[in-house]
């Protein structure tokens, strides 16, 4: 018959383990997840419930590889009669493709639908598969953005455009790229619009989930 007690070499091996967990659950869950309390959920929930980081990288790795295509097949099929995209638009005709107005009005005008668009996203995940709310980050870049999503979206696309899109294009006037071919341009812009997305969802993701923290879980 066992016995019910831990001996103390059991209640060291437990004690390691359980320090062994909560080491790993800090060195990977960097959004002040509660991984104790997500294990637990879990078990006694069946996994009914997503945790917030396999949303994030639902949401992250899905923009990055869907956005990539996009850009790359627009790029494609707008920029197949030309041979080089320039730097700057020629005098005028300001409408003429070229680098600097792509990148920044670009940037501005995918971070105003990617948080449109990935807002009401995650608020349909969480409809059809609950998310675990309730250990949410409450601090961060994230926890900034606006409650209205209009506002948020233009934010997004703003600073996108300011910190991001503005420091790419100084460095390449740093450079002095003029001029680029269209089949190297279609492919590194296709690259940026990636990373671009991928890190824009993160932080839109992050804003949308804590949302949901004043939402009625759904009925069972």
């Amino acid at each position: 018959m066992l016995s019910n007690r831990l001996n103390p070499r059991q209640g060291r091996l437990l004690l390691g383990t359980i320090c062994v967990s909560v080491a790993l659950g800090k060195l990977f869950y960097d959004d002040n997840v509660n991984l104790g309390a997500q294990a637990i959920i879990k078990i006694n929930k069946g996994s009914h419930m997503k945790t917030i980081r396999s949303i994030l990288v639902e949401n992250i790795v899905g923009n990055i590889i869907l956005n990539f295509f996009i850009a790359y097949g627009l790029s494609s099929l707008l920029l197949a009669s030309k041979t080089v995209i320039p730097m700057n638009a020629p005098v005028g005709d300001v409408l003429a493709p070229n680098m600097g107005g792509d990148i920044l009005v670009g940037t501005f005008i995918t971070g105003v639908l990617l948080t449109l668009i990935l807002t009401n996203i995650v608020r349909l995940q969480y409809k059809s598969k609950p998310i675990n709310i309730t250990q949410l980050p409450n601090s961060g870049w994230s926890a900034r953005l606006p409650e209205s999503i209009f506002k948020r979206s233009l934010m997004v696309g703003i600073v996108s455009a300011m910190f991001i899109a503005m420091p790419v294009l100084i460095v390449m006037e740093m450079l002095a790229i003029q001029q680029a071919s269209t089949a190297n341009y279609i492919l590194y812009h296709g690259v940026y619009v990636a990373l671009l997305t991928g890190l824009m969802a993160y932080f839109v993701t992050n804003r949308a989930i804590l949302d949901l923290d004043h939402e009625e879980l759904p009925a069972k």
